[in-house]
């Protein structure tokens, strides 16, 4: 009997590291291939571990979703992101996929319902407010998504994205001024990456959005429109296997 207590811990401990969605080599080895781009390979390590316990539940689920949307798979992230919500329905990093494909597959309307849905759930992700107000932008309710990104910006004020979606939609609403100084902001405090460094360029040129073509140091496929194009969240999973 004095094993009786220490077995159940174990039993439960065993089942918790499963609940988490991380617990088996599995798993481990299809984090692995994620980070590694090998989508295809982590997908089929997630769908072996789920087969391996018996039956479906939420990390392996949303994982398989998330490689699906970076492999441009749309309707699979959708369809997965979806049972990992019924799965898990207050976590909110499968909303924030779902959102993602749904306004890459221009259903803007499906998109703000379940990013809201997201955001009441689980509020802590910052791309549930970012791909929020990309879907208002693409929407054309510019100055609606000021709010979603501002809301993105306090849950990480380091995200480079955000503070380009920001000046993105300050721009196409006719501020200039103000996108240059959010622009600013971001080389301010040291996350500036490439991309915002060639969209405060292109802003700072004297003829603005009106200009037809790029700065010299934007690549010939990166033009004008697509610097002032607010962009979803790149696809975020769990911290890199280390």
């Amino acid at each position: 009997m004095r094993w009786a207590l220490p077995a159940l811990l174990a039993c439960l401990f065993a089942q918790a590291a499963w609940a988490g969605g991380r617990g088996s080599e599995d798993e481990r080895r299809g984090e692995f291939a994620y980070y590694h781009g090998e989508h295809v390979r982590s997908i089929a390590l997630y769908e072996e571990a789920m087969r391996r316990h018996g039956r479906k539940t939420f990390w392996p689920t949303y994982m398989i979703g998330l490689n699906y949307c970076a492999l441009g798979g749309w309707s699979q992230c959708i369809a997965h992101s979806q049972e990992a919500i019924q799965l898990n329905p207050r976590n909110g990093r499968a909303y924030g996929n779902l959102g993602q494909a749904l306004i890459e597959t221009g259903r803007l309307d499906e998109a703000i319902e379940w990013l809201q849905k997201g955001i009441e759930a689980d509020a802590a992700h910052e791309a549930l407010h970012n791909n929020l107000g990309v879907a208002y932008v693409r929407k054309g309710e510019y100055e609606r998504s000021l709010e979603h990104f501002r809301n993105a910006l306090y849950w990480n004020e380091d995200d480079p994205l955000t503070y380009r979606n920001l000046a993105s939609a300050l721009a196409l609403m006719g501020e200039p001024e103000e996108a240059i100084l959010v622009c600013q902001e971001a080389v301010r405090r040291g996350v500036a990456d490439a991309s915002l460094d060639a969209q405060l360029a292109y802003l700072l040129e004297p003829h603005g959005l009106a200009h037809p073509a790029p700065p010299a140091d934007v690549s010939q496929e990166q033009s004008a429109v697509d610097l002032m194009t607010p962009r979803t969240t790149p696809l975020y999973g769990p911290p890199p296997v280390r």
